[in-house]
């Protein structure tokens, strides 16, 4: 006689139950996240579309605008503008564009001075043509301009130098005669003396000297007192030399500075007694 088979258990169904509901969540959740992830890409690739077509339309007008400016520009190029309507209007804007240019070239020339890119001699004998050509450009222009002042604010130049240099009607290196000797004086005393104060406190950087001593140098090119055999005007010139080759943070050494007091000191004694014998 055959066996006859249990039923099977309760709780071998309900296992088995549990784990296909598991397996049909996991299924429906994997298939959320791919309908998610479906849907991000999608939205991506209508993002790019977009911004491509975006991109075409405004590249087009871009070049249809840059075409036009081409043309535009060539146009201007092609055609003769004129300032004037007469020969007494062209010769106004021929004197208005000569005393533009020397005002300009003349403040470019002080900058080079100051930063020694220029020797004084060349500087000396080209500022002075360019002050005589100022001189007969802007007579022609007095009538409109009483001053250069108002030439440069009119016309917004931005050149401090060549002003002061114009109303001053001579260049830096050559001597005040104008009777500012006074001035002048008071000056290269302050200078001699601030200058071996700071040696005497140990101040050696360059940048703590240099300044002083090309402006001493200076004041002392412009004063007709001090002749030409003067000690300072070898001297000075020396030590001026030897800061300007040398870096900002660069310092004098102990000698050079024992040297440079010693010869601060018999100029500064010679230009005493200059003083004294005028």
């Amino acid at each position: 006689m055959g066996s006859i088979r249990s039923p099977p258990s309760e709780n071998g169904c309900n296992g088995e139950t549990s784990e296909v509901r598991r397996n049909i969540q996991d299924d429906w959740q994997r298939r959320d996240d791919i309908l998610l992830l479906t849907t991000a890409i999608k939205r991506l690739v209508d993002f790019l579309n977009q911004f491509e077509s975006s991109c075409r339309f405004r590249l087009s007008t871009l070049n249809e605008k840059l075409t036009a400016l081409e043309r535009h520009v060539d146009y201007l190029e092609a055609r003769e503008v004129r300032l004037w309507k007469n020969p007494r209007e062209r010769e106004r804007y021929d004197n208005m564009a000569d005393v533009f240019s020397i005002i300009t070239t003349l403040q470019a020339l002080e900058k080079a001075y100051i930063k020694d890119l220029v020797e004084p001699a060349e500087y000396t004998s080209n500022c002075q043509i360019l002050l005589a050509k100022y001189s007969a450009a802007f007579r022609q222009l007095e009538g409109e301009f009483p001053k250069v002042e108002d030439f440069v604010h009119k016309y917004k130049l931005d050149c401090p130098a060549a002003i002061l240099r114009i109303n001053e009607g001579r260049p830096i290196t050559v001597r005040d005669d104008r009777g500012n000797m006074g001035k002048s004086i008071a000056e290269t005393v302050s200078l001699f003396i601030n200058l071996m104060d700071k040696l005497k406190l140990n101040i050696r950087a360059n940048d703590m000297l240099q300044t002083d001593v090309r402006d001493l140098l200076d004041v002392i090119n412009r004063m007709n007192l001090i002749p030409s055999n003067y000690t300072g005007r070898d001297k000075i010139p020396k030590w001026l030399n030897i800061l300007t080759n040398m870096n900002a943070a660069e310092e004098i050494t102990d000698d050079q500075a024992r040297q440079f007091q010693m010869d601060l000191e018999i100029c500064y004694n010679e230009f005493n007694r200059l003083l004294s014998a005028g």
